[in-house]
């Protein structure tokens, strides 16, 4: 039997029915499905995913995002944002692309730039 080397892994995945207050700094891909308050500092070229029980509060400093879930807050971007039609969101994106789909539930100052 294969088993899985978590110390050779470089991902992060935070699981539903937990809560998280602070500063977190994460490297590889990430999942969040569980409610964050604080900061998020993603690594360079690392790929967030809010997912749909994903509540987060506070700002993010990433490269690409997905949210299905819940965000209040600040984004900065490098990459690219897309907005799934499950998503609400208030607050500020500052980010490269955008990608928002029909549904999607925003309160939000949106601001498209070469580079944040």
């Amino acid at each position: 039997m294969d088993y899985i080397q978590l110390a050779e892994q470089d991902f992060s995945f935070l699981g539903r029915g937990s809560k998280y207050t602070g500063v977190f700094q994460l490297q590889g891909p990430t999942k969040i499905s569980a409610e964050l308050e604080g900061e998020i500092e993603m690594g360079h070229n690392d790929h967030l995913t809010i997912e749909i029980l994903g509540k987060v509060k506070g700002n993010i400093r990433c490269f690409d995002l997905e949210i299905f879930g819940y965000f209040e807050g600040i984004i900065y971007a490098q990459g690219t944002i897309i907005i799934h039609h499950t998503a609400h969101i208030s607050g500020e994106i500052n980010a490269t692309n955008v990608i928002i789909k029909p549904g999607a539930i925003l309160n939000t100052d949106l601001h498209t730039n070469e580079k944040t």
